[in-house]
């Protein structure tokens, strides 16, 4: 706080109270200063203080996020003006004063109708005299000027950005009405300052006056007519005479004499405050420029072309994640690709897959669209891969048609009660069970080919018209959109199971690899799915069966009477064809400074089945503004961390999860050794609500600690925690009410790491908030729609969800890295598995003891572990400080890294591939209990199974358990 000064000192001088974690602005030009970069603060785990320098991270600027994804202009000038954003870093020198705040603006304006206010709003400045108004000026003229010169000038830029938005949808109308108002009120602001200026007699005339409102009134409308009507082009020439229109008053303005002697003599301010203020007048002007020029730049670097794994996208985005790896500023210790040769499986450019109606005389009636309708120019790009379902078997069937739901195995037996499946075509709809099982599923029944598509009531919220209703007037998916995937059930190269795809390896041969669908398999969009739908006969389906297509759903099979198409057949026909190819991974590392041999990996994929703005765009580009970061303060030397990072960027994941899966093959002994923690961003952005994270029950406490450090967008007072237990919670017994944070399935690449190699992962994304809508996911998922117009318009307008993700994973990031020792919470999976444990014995015990089979050894396992983790945490809690020895730690870090290994039976599932977690592998049984038990029990009461192994499976996880327990227990 300022001290209260008497009347009678020196001329006043300028004492701004300085920015947290910024130098002294009075010195940003005195090269002799020797200001010390602030200390970072700690934080505690566990009550300890572990001393990561967290504010290094999360104060660093945000602006090169253009560079990685982006943003639009307009919410790019927002960030800039708003400085209580939580930045990465502090800001550098320039950068202070190229920030406008606009509390402060508004505070230097009101300043000219109520000067006299001075004392009371200036509390850093020391006065001499009450000010008339024009001694007031004449001091501070500089603070009203730039300030105001340079917020004028985003908001102009603002405005202008709305050209290259879609043209005139009602979004934008409302933004054009929102800016026309900010203006309006900066205008009358900027008046009053201008007749202000000249009133106390300036070298600022009244043509400057003109001059200055001439090239912001002309220059407003040029531009957003010129981009509303004429596009990026009429953007640049508007823009171009804009920055013209500004250097020229900027020439006019440098002239006055603002900076003058007072009335004794003494010169207020030196020539280096001259000099800083003519150039943040010249950066304040051509800044907005230079945002834009790296926006139209590099925005769309990651989605701009289609890039399907090993495409030439693909090995561009390759070329890309190198370059910006190996930067010598702000690249990582070391980057490299590896490359594995892989099955994948791709159509025939030159003969698409179709789906037909033929009439008895072999006509065609109808045919399913080969490409999706184009609303923009993104749909047109040549490399737009055609709908089709990977790794679905080349063939051509023919049949009656029948509706079988999700085709899950109780859909197809549903259906085989009444209807004989031989030879029929199934159309089934997308959710309830994965691509590739309604396949398979289906041909255990006599089905000989399988439609799939996306019901509009399970992503539409039932809405169906492209005129107004869906994409491109909302995020909403179009009555063409396919969503593509692969159709397996493993994931991982199929040819090289548990060993590298490398030229070494042995590859079994393509009729061996199970779970692939044994019939042809084609995806469609709903507007075709509705003329099929829509014509069967036969019986109604369930009520629980019906959809959103806007007709009345039966089962067939065929066509009723009244339809075009009735006596006709269906027929699908496919010509995937099976190509082993080289795919890249890109692997950047930054090595640790006291554990160099402890890995904490960070991983997102890299390649997507069109332009994938959002998957996985939107995830690389926040691992690509961390890895920035991060290299940034490596390569000054500010910063290292403890233990070694590994980022990596994965190829052809949307074929099965393939790169990651051959990257911890081929490191299998070092990884599931040395590696501390996976943090996997796939899907950064669903939509823009709340935070959305499942894992390991060991990494929940380091998730929500990072979560209450980062704020929401907009809501400076709101925690992303805090809102994330607003959308999604539970009732901990430990904690009470806390955020529910999921488990981990097997659909991105953390189920290697997880599943394989029992290493504690974590999936973190931002989402929507699932009481406005019953989309099982965005709407334009795997679809020629998922493109940066999408996004930057319907999913995370201004990308700020997107920055939150970013600072969220980030701080996740550095505390597993730099802690002494690891943010996990051991008691939060005790405190699972004992839910778990309950689960099993409300839904199994009267018949596992019909049985006679018993669950009290399972309980005293479940109740051997909770004591040993309890115990663990107690010895944590007992260092009080860091000065414990290097062995000491090591143990004990030792213990919570090793804890979720010792989860893992490679003997526990031998029909599965990679599954080995006992406690969150993959089941078929709706019973939220340990997996292997509740599928055994599964097969023994409805399947007919027997008994032994449920016995068998209760064995593997008590003795499972309590090793676990004795990991955890003090070392002897």
């Amino acid at each position: 706080m300022a001290q209260h000064v008497s009347y009678r000192q020196p001329p006043k001088q300028r004492v701004r109270p300085p920015v947290p974690n910024t130098m002294d602005p009075n010195q940003l030009f005195d090269d002799t200063s020797a200001s010390q970069p602030p200390q970072p603060a700690s934080y505690t785990v566990q009550g300890i203080d572990v001393g990561l320098p967290i504010n290094s991270f999360l104060s660093e600027p945000v602006a090169d996020f253009a560079m990685a994804y982006g943003t639009t202009i307009a919410n790019q000038g927002k960030d800039i003006v708003h400085k209580e954003l939580n930045r990465f870093v502090s800001v550098n020198k320039l950068k202070y004063f190229f920030t406008v705040d606009t509390r402060y603006v508004s505070k230097k304006l009101a300043l000219l109708l109520f000067p006299y206010m001075h004392q009371n709003w200036e509390l850093g400045y020391r006065v001499d005299s009450r000010l008339t108004p024009r001694e007031d000026f004449h001091a501070n003229a500089p603070d009203l000027y730039i300030p105001t010169m340079a917020f004028i000038t985003y908001i102009l830029l603002a405005g202008v950005a709305l050209g290259i938005q879609q043209r005139f949808s009602p979004e934008v109308l409302g933004i054009c009405a929102s800016t026309a108002l900010v203006w309006v009120i900066i205008e009358v602001l900027a008046l009053v300052l201008a007749l202000y200026l000249i009133s106390v007699h300036t070298d600022l005339t009244t043509f400057d006056l003109i001059a200055y409102s001439g090239y912001k009134y002309v220059g407003m409308i040029i531009t957003i007519l010129g981009g509303l009507l004429f596009g990026r082009d009429g953007y640049y020439v508007a823009l171009a005479w804009s920055s013209c229109a500004i250097m020229f008053f900027l020439v006019r303005s440098l002239r006055m004499k603002v900076l003058s002697s007072t009335s004794d003599g003494v010169t207020s301010h030196s020539s280096r405050n001259q000099l800083r203020m003519y150039v943040t007048l010249a950066v304040a002007a051509f800044q907005p420029l230079i945002i834009y020029w790296l926006t139209v730049h590099l925005i769309r670097e990651l989605s701009k072309k289609p890039h399907m794994a090993t495409t030439k996208g693909d090995i561009d985005l390759v070329n890309l994640m190198l370059d910006r790896w190996q930067d010598k500023e702000t690249g990582l210790d070391e980057a490299k690709n590896m490359t594995y040769n892989v099955l994948l499986n791709f159509p025939d450019k030159n003969n698409p897959n179709r789906v037909a109606v033929v009439a008895p005389n072999g006509t065609e009636l109808f045919k399913s669209r080969i490409k999706e309708v184009n609303y923009t120019k993104d749909q047109l790009d040549p490399d737009v891969v055609q709908p089709f379902a990977a790794f679905a078997p080349a063939g051509e069937c023919k049949g009656r048609l029948v509706y079988a739901n999700y085709g899950t195995m109780d859909d197809y037996q549903h259906l085989n009660k009444t209807i004989n499946l031989n030879n029929t075509i199934a159309i089934v709809k997308y959710g309830g069970t994965g691509r590739g099982d309604k396949g398979i599923n289906g041909a255990r029944f006599g089905v000989s080919g399988v439609i799939v598509y996306t019901d509009p009531a399970d992503i539409n919220d039932g809405k169906l018209s492209d005129k107004n209703e869906t994409y491109p007037h909302s995020w909403y998916l179009p009555p063409s959109g396919v969503e593509r995937g692969s159709y397996k059930s493993n994931f991982g190269d199929q040819l090289t199971p548990y060993y590298p795809a490398k030229g070494y390896t042995f590859r079994q041969a393509v009729s061996n690899i199970k779970g692939l669908s044994p019939i042809p398999a084609q995806p469609i969009g709903f507007e075709d799915a509705r003329q099929l739908i829509c014509g069967l006969t036969g019986d109604k389906a369930p009520e629980g069966w019906q959809g959103g297509l806007g007709c009345t759903y039966r089962l067939g099979p065929g066509f009723h009477n009244e339809s075009s198409f009735a006596d006709s057949h269906v027929t699908v026909s496919v010509h995937n064809k099976m190509e082993i190819k080289p795919s890249d991974n890109v692997i950047g590392i930054i090595r640790g400074s006291v554990e160099p041999d402890r890995y904490v990996i960070y991983g997102n994929h890299r390649d997507s089945w069109v332009h994938g703005a959002i998957d996985p765009s939107s995830g690389t580009a926040v691992m690509l503004e961390i890895s920035r970061v991060l290299g940034k303060m490596v390569k000054e030397g500010k910063w290292r961390p403890r233990r070694s990072i590994i980022f990596g960027s994965w190829g052809a994941e949307e074929f099965g999860l393939i790169g990651s899966t051959e990257w911890t093959e081929e490191y299998y002994k070092k990884l599931i050794e040395r590696t501390v923690g996976y943090i996997n961003v796939d899907i950064a952005v669903f939509a823009n609500a709340t935070l959305r994270a499942n894992g390991s029950p060991a990494v929940q406490s380091v998730v929500f600690d990072a979560a209450q450090q980062v704020t929401v967008p907009g809501h400076q007072d709101l925690s992303v925690y805090e809102n994330w237990k607003k959308y999604s919670n539970r009732t901990s017994p430990l904690h009470g009410v806390i955020p529910n944070m999921g488990s981990l399935a097997a659909d991105s690449d953390y189920a290697p790491f997880f599943h394989y190699l029992g290493i504690s992962s974590m999936d973190i994304s931002y989402t929507y908030d699932k009481t406005k809508t019953k989309a099982r996911i965005y709407p334009a998922y795997h679809t020629a729609y998922d493109t940066f117009d999408y996004a930057s318009r319907f999913i995370d307008p201004g990308f700020t969800s997107h920055q939150t993700v970013g600072r969220t994973a980030g701080n996740v990031l550095l505390r597993l890295a730099d802690s002494a020792i690891l943010p996990f919470n051991i008691r939060d999976y005790s405190e699972a598995i004992e839910q778990l444990y309950q689960a099993a014995k409300e839904e199994f015990n009267t018949e596992l003891s019909n049985h006679n089979i018993s669950l009290d050894p399972l309980h005293s396992a479940v109740t051997k572990l909770k004591e040993a983790a309890d115990g663990l945490h107690v010895r944590i809690s007992e260092m009080q400080d860091r000065s414990a020895s290097p062995l000491k730690l090591r143990m004990i870090n030792d213990q919570l890294m090793l804890l979720e290994r010792s989860f893992l039976d490679p003997m526990a599932f031998p029909d599965k591939l990679y599954y080995r977690h006992i406690i969150y592998a993959s089941q078929d049984s709706a019973v939220g209990t340990f997996p292997g038990l509740a599928d055994a029990y599964q097969r023994a009461t409805v399947e007919g199974g027997s008994w032994d192994d449920v016995r068998k499976h209760l064995t593997i996880i008590t003795h499972t358990l309590e090793s676990a327990a004795s990991t955890l227990e003090a070392v002897i």
